[in-house]
């Protein structure tokens, strides 16, 4: 019965945090006028020239030229004590989750910031998207690998 009773706890909260869709992509802040905070949406990568969020608020058009500077970061989920992230680590992988933070300069010349959160999978891609296309906003110690 308690065997029953730990694989509850341990799995209910792994299915609730799923999100529907892991290809979707959080806009966490950002000067965006038309995209509110926690909007969700797609990262486009096809786009040679710029980096596309779209959500059903709006779109955010970001060319490559114009990316001051890129950061990729990743954050514990769920902060615990000493001890109860011993004993979690022990029984399970922590989740963390992945941003990015891009500081651009728009068509006016002024500066405008975006943080997005990604799923874990899309992370690398990312990065590598803007470390090639970007490479101006990639300065250190911000460049160091995250793999």
């Amino acid at each position: 019965m308690k065997r029953m009773l730990w694989i509850v706890l341990l799995l209910v909260p792994a299915v609730f945090a799923q999100k529907s869709d892991p290809s979707q992509v959080r806009y966490v802040s950002g000067s965006a006028p038309d995209i509110k905070p926690d909007a969700l949406g797609h990262v486009d990568l096809s786009s040679e020239q710029s980096l596309v969020f779209a959500s059903s608020q709006g779109k955010l058009v970001i060319p490559y030229t114009a990316i001051r500077t890129f950061e990729y970061r990743q954050e514990v989920t769920h902060h615990l004590g000493v001890l109860p992230a011993i004993a979690v680590g022990l029984l399970k992988a922590r989740q963390h989750q992945h941003f990015f933070s891009i500081s651009y300069q728009d068509d006016g010349g002024g500066s405008q910031a975006v943080v997005l959160e990604v799923p874990k999978h899309m992370a690398v891609p990312l990065e590598m998207m803007l470390r090639s296309k970007a490479p101006q906003g990639c300065r250190a110690p911000a460049c160091v690998l995250h793999y």
